[in-house]
């Protein structure tokens, strides 16, 4: 491909770019319509009332901090759960950052196309089928 000349995807002869103001999607979704994480976060930020496991007051709470307790309480429970524990860790601290080594130093490698006369498929089908009629026989 010379350079200035633009990679053209196959059936993408037909499609033109909006102009300013324009869309080719009219009924998509409308303005100021929420998504699921808007609602999550308004869910979360209700309060309602929970009986404290510790002082057993009955009390107002964000859901988010009744499920913050649970979370905590299921990592320190007995061994503990593991994913409980990740969840805590992960939203606390991060998720590991995650190397990945790319190494750009690949040989080539010759590929070698390989023909069996048919004469030799023959026999070694027939050695095979000798071999597994005397196992069967024994």
């Amino acid at each position: 491909m010379d350079e200035g000349e633009k990679k053209i995807h196959p059936g993408s002869e037909n499609l033109k770019p909006c102009k300013p103001g324009e869309t080719h999607n009219p009924n998509g979704r409308p303005k100021g319509r929420k998504n699921i994480s808007t609602y999550l976060k308004e869910l979360l930020q209700q309060e309602i009332e929970v009986t404290d496991p510790i002082t057993k007051q009955i009390g107002k709470k964000k859901i988010a901090e009744v499920i913050a307790v649970k979370l905590v309480g299921m990592a320190i429970k007995g061994d503990g759960d593991r994913q409980a524990i990740n969840d805590i860790l992960d939203r606390d601290e991060g998720k590991p950052l995650q190397i990945q080594k790319l190494d750009a130093n690949v040989k080539t490698i010759e590929i070698i196309d390989v023909n069996i006369p048919e004469s030799e498929n023959k026999n070694e089908d027939a050695s095979n089928q000798n071999i597994q009629a005397e196992s069967e026989s024994e």
